[in-house]
């Protein structure tokens, strides 16, 4: 089966090379599989610390561009695991998933992808408070065109 490693030019790194052999993204087939996305620049420095709302839209804007690499787009995701740092109470939390939802939204088609959440203790850096990991079947169409 064919595959391909999905490592977009520009895309957002680790900041040691201990994790230089990890991918950003495979496509196996006809299926492609990002790794987890998260909201860093090109140095491995955290973008926007402790803002949901705007690390949840860097992480769709890294998601598509993995995507993207492979002949895929959001419009091909089906299914989507996230995980997230909430510290706070039942209102906070409630606040917080509501700014991720209304970050996320504009991403997606309707009917979106299925989604699991899982609350986590912390990411890998400190201010990380979103991580996406998303699995996609790339259209027939766009998948002969690549």
């Amino acid at each position: 089966m064919e595959r391909q490693r999905l490592m977009p030019d520009g895309h957002w790194t680790w900041r040691t090379g201990a994790y230089s052999t990890l991918s950003q993204g495979w496509r196996v087939g006809e299926l492609v599989f990002t790794g987890g996305q998260v909201a860093l620049d090109q140095s491995g420095e955290v973008l926007f610390p402790g803002d949901v709302a705007r690390q949840t839209t860097i992480v769709y804007q890294n998601i598509e561009k993995v995507l993207s690499e492979a002949g895929a787009s959001l419009r091909d995701v089906f299914k989507i695991n996230s995980f997230y740092v909430c510290h706070g109470d039942e209102t906070e939390l409630t606040a917080f998933w509501e700014a991720m939802a209304t970050a996320r939204k504009p991403f997606f088609p309707d009917p979106g992808p299925c989604g699991t959440g899982v609350r986590v203790e912390g990411l890998v850096y400190a201010g990380l408070v979103i991580e996406v990991e998303a699995i996609a079947v790339r259209s027939a169409a766009r998948a002969r065109s690549s």
